[in-house]
């Protein structure tokens, strides 16, 4: 029965946005002995969100085909479970954020919890603007790792690269969001498709696309590479997908070339964290 747990929580998320802040620990110093336990102390922290996000929307995800089998809905789960792994999840979580970086962790992980169960998910009702406030999300893992790694908060290294993933965001929920623009608006959300037409949206996810790929280039070269062929790999990787990018340009803005989209950004934002955590540790 463990399943439905990991739905509840959205496990596979969750692990990613861990992982985020374990390849972000070393970046500063190339210092990892604090990796493992930001690695778990991140994930209970999204586990708890994403479990009290599933509670927020139950009666929502019943009405989505996406949602409807999920374990709330279903009652594989009961309120009451959810509830109680919640206050554990977040109470584990807390602790662990204390260890790491004292009270400010704690008052990090209780703002991401506010943000995202009290701001985000609340606002996602209300206006497709939404996918803007949730992009800061993107950057607190980040934030997370670099000072358990002894780096500094107004260091500009962190800025970029906690703004490349805020950047990286904004395509992310916006495909998302129109894989699913059916689903979501008969559950009441609104989404960008009510506002702009899907020439307007390409037009957008290309142009984001390109600037995420410029703010990749100047991250590079801010960092700065102690292993110089790693270096021309991003460039390569910039560049290869910036060119598979623009092939898709003229395609039709379908569900198949959103999912396509949706690939290539997400291969891109892994493979260029993988490869400034790998010229550290080298």
């Amino acid at each position: 029965m463990i399943k439905p747990w990991l739905e509840l929580t959205k496990f596979r998320l969750s692990f990613t946005v861990a992982l985020s802040a374990w390849l972000t620990v070393g970046l500063p110093y190339g210092e990892y002995g604090q990796s493992n336990l930001v690695f778990i102390s991140v994930l209970l922290l999204s586990l708890a969100a994403c479990a009290l996000n599933e509670i927020q929307e139950v009666k929502l995800d019943s009405i989505m085909n996406r949602t409807k089998n999920r374990p709330l809905p279903t009652g594989l789960i009961s309120m009451k479970q959810a509830y109680i792994s919640v206050f554990i999840l977040v109470v584990l979580a807390l602790i662990t954020g204390y260890i790491l970086l004292g009270s400010v962790g704690v008052y990090i992980y209780l703002f991401t919890i506010l943000w995202y169960n009290g701001i985000y998910t609340p606002m996602k009702r209300l206006t497709s603007l939404a996918l803007v406030v949730g992009a800061l999300l993107g950057t607190i893992p980040i934030v997370i790792g670099w000072l358990a790694g002894g780096g500094q908060i107004l260091d500009s290294r962190l800025f970029l690269l906690s703004s490349l993933y805020a950047l990286w965001q904004i395509p992310h929920f916006l495909l998302l969001t129109l894989v699913y623009a059916d689903d979501y608006e008969k559950a009441g959300f609104l989404t960008v498709r009510r506002y702009l037409s899907l020439d307007s949206l390409k037009n957008i996810t290309f142009a984001w696309g390109n600037l995420i790929f410029a703010w990749a280039l100047l991250s590079s070269i801010i960092f700065g590479f102690y292993i110089i062929e790693l270096f021309f790999i991003i460039l390569a990787l910039i560049l290869i997908s910036f060119t598979v990018m623009l092939k898709l340009f003229f395609k039709k803005f379908e569900k198949k070339l959103i999912y396509q989209l949706f690939f290539i950004l997400n291969i891109f934002m892994v493979s260029f964290h993988f490869l400034l955590w790998l010229d550290r540790i080298w």
